[in-house]
Formats: C-alpha cells, structure tokens, sequence
C-alpha cells in the first residue's frame, strides 16, 4: 500500500501532459487522413492506367511484352501503396492514447488498489511490480517501467528544472519490505 501511495502524478503536471498529448494525437490523426487522401488517389491512377494499359493491348497498341512489363510494374506499385495505406489506416498514434491512460491511471493508482477486490489487487500489483520474492522475513520487489520513475513525484518541487543534453534516466526503483509478522501461506496467496 505504501509504494502504491508514493505512485503519484501531481494534477498540475498531469492535466498538461495528457492535454498536449491530446492535441499531439490530433494532429497525427489529421496527418493520417491528408496521407490517406494522397495514397488513395495515387491508387485510383494506378488503376486507372491498369485498365488503359489493357485497351491498348486489346487493340493491339502494344506488344504482350509491353503490357506484361507495364503491368507488373503497375502491380508491384499497387502493391507498395496497399501496404503504405494499411500503415496509415492503423494509425501509429495509438501509443498516445495508451499512454494516456496509463498516466490517469497511475495519478490514481492507489484509489484503484485500495477499492479493488482481491484478484484486480493481484492484476494491479503484477502490473506495477516484478520480480516479487520473499527473502527470510522481507519482500524484495522491483517495479516496472514506468511506475518506477512515478514513485514521490508528488514531492518533487520543480518539474524539468534544467533542461541540458546530459540528463539521466531514474534509476529502476527496488526495494524490500519486512513482512513482520504476517503467515507466509497470506503473504504467498495474495502475491500469486
């Protein structure tokens, strides 16, 4: 409970990250669809010469030869902007979304743990946490990325203080925990 307290976003930090994150989404979305438009078009030509191709070899205009190579460049172009097309119908701003989410749930983390049952408990904490073992009467755990760089941050006085080219990553957070004096078969139980 205590680490699942320290995982915290301050709302003033939270808001902006989400909004700019929002509007960034926003944009790529508009990107995808202007991108879309384009390959689409450029499609609709292909085919179009596709079939013109196949009039003038209907008439004889060109030599079997001709239209077989004409074709198969054509077909290999199709091809190449079917799979551009697909790219771009996913999207790949679906990351953003995620990681929206994921921000709103880690401000609220421990609001979650504390209201959930006892298997979303057990979902919640392999989600935080790794590498859970119980060594003589301590819990030794580490937590996942993210979650590690979201321990105190509501402590944290000033958000992107210095901006310079050498700033580190935070070092994963480990810890262990005494167990005191509860059963090992409770502590293994809500663990698994």
């Amino acid at each position: 409970e205590g680490v699942m307290r320290s995982i915290t976003i301050p709302e003033a930090v939270l808001e902006p990250m989400v909004n700019y994150l929002r509007q960034s989404h926003e944009a790529e979305v508009a990107y995808h669809q202007h991108k879309t438009k384009s390959l689409s078009d450029e499609l609709n030509e292909i085919s179009r010469k596709m079939d013109s191709l196949t009039d003038l070899l209907i008439e004889k205009s060109i030599t079997k030869d001709v239209y077989t190579q004409k074709h198969s460049l054509f077909q290999n172009r199709r091809m190449e902007l079917n799979y551009e097309l697909e790219r771009h119908l996913k999207g790949d701003g679906e990351y953003k979304i995620a990681l929206s989410t994921l921000l709103s749930l880690s401000s609220r983390i421990y609001d979650l743990f504390e209201s959930s049952k006892s298997d979303e408990k057990r979902r919640l904490i392999s989600f935080v946490f790794s590498n859970l073992e119980i060594y003589g009467q301590e819990l030794r755990f580490s937590l996942r990325k993210p979650f590690n760089l979201f321990v105190d941050l509501g402590e944290c006085k000033e958000w992107l203080g210095r901006l310079d080219s050498n700033q580190r990553m935070a070092e994963p957070k480990t810890a262990a925990l005494p167990l005191g004096d509860a059963p090992m078969h409770m502590i293994c139980g809500f663990l698994c």
